[in-house]
């Protein structure tokens, strides 16, 4: 392994696996993009319900 520097060893399963710091790192950014994309998304559909409610309190107020 200490010629195999993308080799990583298990120290409790003792289990030898491929370890692509590259690959770890793209996967990370995707992860932190998609929390940020689905935070946005939430974001976006509670101003969907306040523009809701404030189109009807609008009215309300309009039909007065």
């Amino acid at each position: 392994m200490e010629n195999h520097p993308d080799l990583r060893k298990d120290p409790v399963s003792g289990v030898v696996f491929f370890f692509d710091e590259n690959a770890t790192r793209q996967h990370n950014a995707l992860k932190i993009r998609n929390e940020k994309n689905k935070a946005m998304q939430n974001e976006i559909e509670e101003l969907k319900k306040d523009m809701g409610d404030i189109k009807s309190m609008l009215s309300i107020l309009i039909n007065k």
